[in-house]
């Protein structure tokens, strides 16, 4: 595997220092640059030399949420994490406007240098915690529906199924829930996540809440 080039951005350069110390720790990552401001790295990074962008939501100037936006107009194939203290609202708009994962700063260094591997592979590593925040923030703002849009691909048992996946349900108690088998359970999901082109639970609950596919309103906890 070549390099993974990793930019940093956020306002402490204390964080940045640390970051740079835990993921420099692995010979398969380099971290090229970094910067303390959206507009600077807007400015600064170099798409041809950058594979991963660690990005802080609360910057000066323009938040990380904006600059994530900005960045992809300009550097598409840029992969950008949010690494960041704030759940809550910022959940939805980092992922709308183009982030591959979101991370909190409560992680250790072996978890962040697992997810920057995740997301260089095309998977979308969510913090478990952002998970259940983001599920809630999209229904609060696009309301609850009983029943999906014209458009998804997936059979009614496949959209019951990601949704209790969204819940945070393991294959056991979506089995017991829908009164199927684990077996059929795992095979319902492998079929989910090709239909969505996911790489990952999360990533197809991230889809499927992205086009209004998952309508929870009426599952049991």
């Amino acid at each position: 595997m070549n390099r993974i080039r990793v930019f940093l951005v956020d306002d402490h350069p204390i964080v940045r220092e640390g970051l740079r110390s835990v993921l420099e720790a692995d010979a398969e990552i380099e971290v090229v640059g970094e910067a303390g401001t959206g507009e600077e790295a807007i400015s600064l990074i170099p798409p041809s030399s950058t594979n991963v962008v660690l990005m802080d939501v609360k910057l000066p100037g323009i938040d990380g949420i904006e600059a994530v936006r900005e960045l992809l107009k300009i550097k598409p194939n840029l992969v950008v994490i949010i690494l960041t203290s704030f759940g809550g609202d910022h959940v939805v708009g980092a992922i709308e406007a183009g982030a591959k994962g979101y991370l909190l700063k409560g992680i250790n260094g072996q978890e962040l240098r697992k997810a920057i591997y995740e997301a260089y592979q095309g998977k979308a590593p969510i913090d478990p915690v952002v998970t259940g925040q983001l599920v809630v923030e999209f229904m609060r703002q696009r309301g609850s529906r009983s029943s999906g849009p014209n458009g998804s691909p997936l059979t009614p048992r496949e959209t019951r199924i990601l949704e209790y996946v969204a819940r945070g349900n393991p294959n056991k108690r979506i089995a017991e829930r829908l009164n199927i088998s684990e077996q059929t359970v795992k095979n319902c999901c492998s079929t989910i996540w090709r239909k969505l082109g996911a790489n990952d639970r999360t990533h197809a609950v991230v889809i499927g809440l992205r086009n209004e596919w998952l309508f929870m309103s009426n599952l049991a906890d």
